[in-house]
C-alpha cells in the first residue's frame, strides 16, 4: 500500500518541489474526500491509501505540461486533477467545471476548508459555461471521449491554447474521431509506482478553422 513517504517518493521521481506545506493541504483535501465520499461517492477508489499514486500523483504528472496564469479542469468531479493542481500552482487561477450540483458544494468546500483561494468553481454543464477571455490550458481528466470533450470544451479555448485530455490506454478509433488538424500530439506518461497506461492527448480546436 502506498501512502504519503510514498507519495514523496514519487514527488522526487517527477522532479518536482512539493512543500509541506502542499503536502498538509493535500492530507485536508484526502480527509474531505474520504468524508464526503461516503455519502456522494466522489470516487470509486475505495482505498484511501492508493488516492496518493491513482488520484494525486497522477495529476501531478501533468505538472511539466501546464501553461498560462489560469486554466480550466471540464468535468472535475471530485477535483481531479483541478484542486491537486490549484495545490501545486497556488499563484495560477483554477476553473473547476462540473455539472453536478453535490460535487459543487464538496468542491467550494474543500476551496474553502484548505484556504485555496485561487479557486473558482462553476456547477455548469460546459457548454454552457463562457468565460472571456478564454484560457490557454484546458484539462479533462475523466470527462467523456476525446470528440466530446473537444466539440464542448472548444469554445473556451484561446487561439494558441490547448486541450489536454488525460487517458489511459488509448483507443484507435477514439483518437480517429478527432479532426486530424486538431490532433496536435500524444504524450505517454510514467506516473511512479501507478503500473497502468496513461497518456496526455493534446488538441487545439482552432487549427480546424484555420
Amino acid at each position: 500500500m502506498i501512502g504519503e513517504n510514498e507519495f514523496l517518493r514519487g514527488v522526487d521521481m517527477l522532479q518536482l518541489s512539493f512543500e509541506r506545506e502542499k503536502i498538509h493541504k493535500l492530507k485536508i483535501y484526502a480527509e474531505l474526500l474520504e468524508k464526503w465520499n461516503k455519502v456522494y461517492n466522489l470516487t470509486g477508489l475505495k482505498n484511501k491509501s492508493q488516492w496518493w499514486t491513482h488520484h494525486f500523483l497522477d495529476s501531478l504528472s501533468i505538472v511539466e505540461f501546464v501553461r498560462g496564469n489560469s486554466l480550466v479542469d471540464i468535468g472535475t468531479g471530485a477535483g481531479l486533477p483541478g484542486v491537486v493542481l490549484a495545490i501545486a500552482f497556488p499563484a495560477k487561477q483554477v476553473t473547476l467545471v462540473d455539472s453536478n450540483q453535490k460535487k459543487g458544494v464538496f468542491l467550494k468546500e474543500v476551496a474553502a476548508t484548505i484556504g485555496l483561494n485561487n479557486i473558482k468553481v462553476i456547477t455548469k454543464r460546459v457548454e454552457h459555461f463562457h468565460h472571456n477571455p478564454g484560457f490557454s490550458f484546458i484539462v479533462s481528466r475523466a470527462f467523456s471521449n476525446l470528440a466530446t470533450f473537444l466539440k464542448l470544451g472548444s469554445h473556451l479555448c484561446v487561439s494558441d491554447g490547448i486541450m489536454v485530455a488525460m487517458k489511459g490506454k488509448l483507443d484507435k478509433k477514439e483518437c480517429a474521431s478527432v479532426p486530424t488538424e486538431c490532433l496536435l500530439r500524444v504524450v505517454p506518461l510514467d506516473v511512479p509506482f501507478l503500473k497502468e497506461n496513461r497518456n496526455l492527448v493534446f488538441m487545439n480546436p482552432m487549427r480546424k478553422e484555420g
